[in-house]
């Protein structure tokens, strides 16, 4: 069984964008939100984190500021956009039929980002590559359960098989967050699903600030798994 999911990437050509200025990019839009909504920041009106997956994404794309968000997300930026009638932007709606597939599919995160601070004590923790794809792969398993809850799509149990193909660890980052300056080990990852997953979606920590943007392959031989670390 499937449901049907809506997405909706923004891209304003006029806006100019650095990858380290998305925070404030994110603040200029809630700033200028016809109506307060915590779907556009995912914080309580006391400041507080709500620790859930945001449906609007912050990014960019093509160098320029970009909006990316799905499910009721959808929505929020409609409204958005209507309160910016003299700002040009391409808009690309898109509709995705989200459930397991009797095959599987390959998708690549680029920035991926999948270590909070006791997982990153495993990894250093684990020796063999083995172990630290394994590793990977079961945090894999449970940030696309996250994405998929999120999307009120109930995957069954035992149903979701990940398997990572390709994996190369890239330079870490340094970002703001709400709570400070943090810094980010990251990854480019190709892995195979038997999961049918919208465009563009963001996988892993940081999503809502440029991290972790997904997109599918479709023509790309499969490798061992490498690890640059």
């Amino acid at each position: 069984m499937s449901i049907s999911v809506q997405t909706l990437t923004v891209r304003f050509d006029d806006i100019a964008l650095q990858p380290d200025l998305i925070r404030r990019f994110q603040g200029e839009v809630v700033a200028r939100a016809p109506a307060p909504d915590d779907r556009l920041h995912n914080h309580a009106p006391d400041g507080a984190s709500l620790y859930r997956y945001p449906l609007v994404q912050y990014r960019v794309w093509q160098s320029r500021a970009t909006l990316f968000a799905l499910g009721e997300g959808v929505g929020v930026v409609q409204t958005f956009l209507q309160s910016l009638p003299n700002t040009p932007y391409h808009a690309r709606p898109a509709l995705t039929e989200v459930g397991l597939t009797d095959t599987s599919l390959r998708y690549a995160i680029d920035e991926w980002y999948p270590l909070n601070t006791e997982n990153l004590k495993r990894w250093e923790q684990t020796s063999s590559l083995r172990g630290r794809v394994a590793l990977l792969e079961g945090i894999l398993v449970n940030q696309l359960l996250v994405v998929c809850q999120a999307m009120g799509y109930q995957v069954p149990d035992r149903g979701l098989q990940v398997e990572i193909q390709e994996l190369t660890a890239l330079p870490a980052r340094r970002f703001h967050t709400h709570n400070g300056r943090v810094q980010a080990r990251l990854f480019a990852v190709t892995y195979a699903a038997n999961l049918r997953l919208p465009d563009g979606i963001g996988v892993g920590k940081g999503v809502s600030k440029g991290f972790g943007v997904q997109t599918p392959v479709t023509a790309r031989s499969a490798k061992t798994p490498t690890d640059d670390a």
